[in-house]
């Protein structure tokens, strides 16, 4: 590329010489600074076109930014702490009171199926709150239940509550007869201040204090909650 400009520039040194030789009625007179300047503009235009083609930078192409949804939580509603009574409507489906144990022994002749039960198996209850429970039994047995017949705390824990509960005074029966039923209500339980699963042993007893002997536990309850 050079050599040619060096070759362009000769060649227009030379033509000035022949026309500066040249008679001045038959050529013009030429300025050399204009010749000079063309024939730059000339080398320059052929350099410009002699030159490869510029790449063209290819435009890096912009990240886009990836919508990351978050992963739906099931929120469980918590379950709401439920107050027994006289007025609570206790769950009575025997096939829900799986802890329900019948204990028969000797010549006990006293029998009785489970009716109600609350709370029931897994109740979940606040910690510190209070609670009524209620048991149901249906006099399956020959006897006539007196009210005398009590319902006991044996062993687990109390929630608070007493100890000795007589039908008398905490059922919704004061006797009942074979195939009759009775409610009793116990009150002023409460939950422990502490989460965690709790169980309480209770038995319904029959009253035998009358013929001189010990009264006798004939149906084994067990109230089992959940405290949160």
């Amino acid at each position: 590329m050079i050599n040619r400009f060096i070759g362009v520039v000769f060649g227009v040194v030379l033509l000035f010489q022949a026309v500066s030789c040249a008679t001045p009625e038959s050529v013009p007179t030429l300025d050399p600074a204009v010749i000079y300047t063309e024939a730059a503009q000339t080398v320059a235009a052929q350099l410009t076109a002699d030159a490869p083609p510029t790449a063209t930078p290819k435009p890096t192409p912009i990240p886009t930014n990836t919508l990351v949804l978050p992963t739906s939580t099931l929120l469980v509603e918590r379950p709401t702490e439920t107050t027994g009574g006289l007025d609570a409507t206790p769950t009575s489906t025997p096939t829900q009171l799986p802890t329900a144990t019948k204990t028969n022994s000797g010549d006990l002749i006293d029998e009785a199926e489970l009716i109600v039960l609350y709370p029931p198996d897994d109740q979940v209850i606040f910690a510190g709150s209070p609670f009524s429970a209620q048991i149901g039994f249906r006099n399956t047995g020959p006897n006539t239940w007196t009210e005398n017949y009590t319902f006991r705390y044996l062993s687990g824990h109390t929630f608070g509550a007493a100890t000795k509960f007589l039908m008398d005074d905490y059922g919704n029966q004061d006797t009942v007869a074979p195939g009759g039923e009775v409610v009793f209500t116990i009150p002023g339980m409460t939950a422990p201040s502490e989460p965690g699963r709790y169980l309480s042993n209770w038995c319904f007893y029959n009253n035998r204090e009358d013929q001189g002997l010990p009264p006798q536990c004939f149906y084994l309850i067990t109230f089992q909650i959940i405290v949160e």
